[in-house]
């Protein structure tokens, strides 16, 4: 905003910040990420301006961020009506949901990129029938639009699935006390069983099994 390219008066207090003592490296079952070890402070803004305005700083607000313009994935899944259509079919053909992921998943060519959210090079939501069908004939696509195609097929087909947002081991883990879009590195999908299990599955990965 071009708020922040105004003028500011010099600050009314200056604060420094020295951690001491940090505890050495504590007994775990396992080592996710190396970014996990590695000892840093978070700053957050809560409000900028002059009159003060806060900033909405909460993990609701980041949920509120995913589900507006282009990142809310049931836009997108809503967008990809063919594949909604051929989830339906195969339903009425008696598949369930791990034939349909079979199917995606043999279909597929992952370009190795792990994102949270579709690449840029997609365009608008738009235009997501246009690229469905050349991504089904092996052109390749990143996690985060592999999984989408994945919850429009089952969407269509009436099973119940929604897209679940991590951080990859690359990453390091989720600080849940710093509320951000961008600790969100990788997107996969969680399938719910009629008798209330959950199944994590990615459809990228050319060696997953449902």
């Amino acid at each position: 905003p071009r708020v922040f390219t105004l003028r500011r008066p010099e600050p009314v207090s200056v604060e420094h910040w020295i951690a001491r003592e940090i505890p050495p490296v504590g007994e775990e079952i396992y080592i996710s990420s190396l970014a996990d070890l590695s000892a840093r402070l978070h700053f957050q803004m809560s409000e900028f301006g002059r009159p003060r305005q806060p900033l909405e700083n909460s993990w609701e607000w980041v949920v509120a961020q995913i589900r507006r313009g282009r990142n809310n994935p049931y836009d997108w899944i809503r967008a990809l009506e063919p594949l909604r259509e051929l989830g339906r079919g195969m339903a009425r053909d008696g598949a369930e949901w791990q034939e349909i992921f079979r199917y995606l998943n043999r279909s597929v060519t992952f370009n190795g990129v792990h994102r949270a959210f579709p690449e840029n090079s997609w365009q608008e939501i738009g235009e997501a029938e246009e690229w469905s069908e050349p991504l089904l004939g092996g052109e390749p696509a990143d996690q985060a639009t592999i999984n989408l195609m994945l919850l429009a097929l089952l969407d269509g087909a009436g099973v119940d699935a929604h897209p679940v947002y991590l951080s990859g081991r690359d990453a390091g883990r989720i600080n849940p006390l710093f509320p951000s879009l961008f600790q969100f590195t990788q997107m996969i999908v969680a399938v719910q069983e009629a008798d209330g299990s959950n199944h994590l599955v990615d459809a990228s990965w050319p060696d997953s099994r449902p």
